[in-house]
């Protein structure tokens, strides 16, 4: 028996997949897969059956947005002005509907500005803040479990045909002679396991999940 339990997306709640090889005819194992106690595998009513090819088994759901958690990094447009005015935000959550959480810089009337929260902003109200201004899209992904016929238990987990370990790492360039700049993130765990302290602030984390690049 195979088991993964994985977390797809942005703060988006794990799902357990589960796959049972019976061995006892070694020439053609009987296999049933499960995704969150629900039969993927065979789609009959029966609770194993025999591969008679390649399984394969594709799950939807959003990737994240660039940018995510970057300081001023976006613009919003509050729907409630009913006209064409955007103003700097910071992304802070990407919701498993689709919308996300951002913190707008407002004129505060008195030649400042004030952060104000809008807990519900649709993507078509979002843009780059800056080169091209151009309008953000989720990107659609898949999670794909590949099941071979002749050798079941060497099933594996792919993102969009990629396996899933290339996932567990980001490449990062080779630290600088001068010695200057940060090539790593370190956490602290408590012994309970209930709490993840890292040695940076919440902006830097977010830019180093992102993969991009800081001049």
């Amino acid at each position: 028996e195979s088991l993964w339990k994985i977390a797809v997306g942005v703060d988006s709640v794990p799902i357990t997949i589960k796959l049972s090889v019976d061995k006892q005819v070694a020439s053609a194992p009987e296999v049933s897969v499960f995704c969150n106690d629900q039969k993927v595998f065979p789609e009959t009513s029966a609770s194993r059956s025999k591969l008679k090819e390649d399984f394969q088994w594709r799950m939807p759901f959003r990737g994240t947005v660039k940018g995510l958690a970057m300081k001023d990094f976006f613009e919003v447009r509050p729907e409630y002005l009913g006209q064409e005015r955007w103003f700097l935000a910071t992304l802070t959550e990407q919701r498993e509907d689709g919308l996300f959480k951002a913190i707008l810089q407002m004129p505060d009337g008195k030649g400042g500005f004030n952060s104000v929260d809008f807990p519900a902003v649709k993507v078509e109200n979002l843009r780059e803040a800056f080169g091209a201004k151009r309008p953000i899209s989720l990107p659609q992904r898949y999670l794909e479990l590949y099941v071979p016929m002749k050798h079941p238990l060497d099933a594996s987990l792919r993102i969009d045909g990629e396996a899933m370990t290339h996932f567990f790492s980001r490449p990062t360039p080779p630290p600088t002679k001068q010695g200057n700049g940060r090539s790593r993130v370190l956490f602290s765990v408590s012994k309970d396991r209930s709490t993840v302290v890292a040695d940076v602030g919440h902006s830097a984390l977010g830019h180093f999940l992102s993969g991009g690049v800081r001049s």
